[in-house]
């Protein structure tokens, strides 16, 4: 296997995150697989417009899991701000 270091070449560190449906998620789960890791903030403007771009990627690539991690503001607050987002 190969070793785990935040550095090109090597695994990422694995993480467990909680989505926002409660359910836990976490990296290693996903090795093997296409991933798009997407880090944002609700309060950054390119992150904001971002997330509908995302969302339609995500619909059009469904092979690719597409995971973003927020600044943590608690999961009610974030799922409103991210359906709010992403309305077309």
């Amino acid at each position: 296997g190969l070793e785990t270091a935040p550095r090109k070449g090597f695994l990422a560190p694995d993480f467990t995150l909680t989505a926002l449906d409660g359910s836990l998620v976490r990296l290693s789960d996903l090795r093997g697989e296409p991933l798009l890791i997407n880090f944002w903030a609700s309060w950054c403007s390119p992150c904001v417009r971002e997330l509908p771009e995302l969302v339609r990627f995500q619909a059009d690539n469904p092979q690719v899991q597409v995971l973003g991690i927020g600044k943590r503001r608690g999961r009610r607050l974030t799922s409103r701000f991210v359906r709010r987002s992403c309305v077309a």
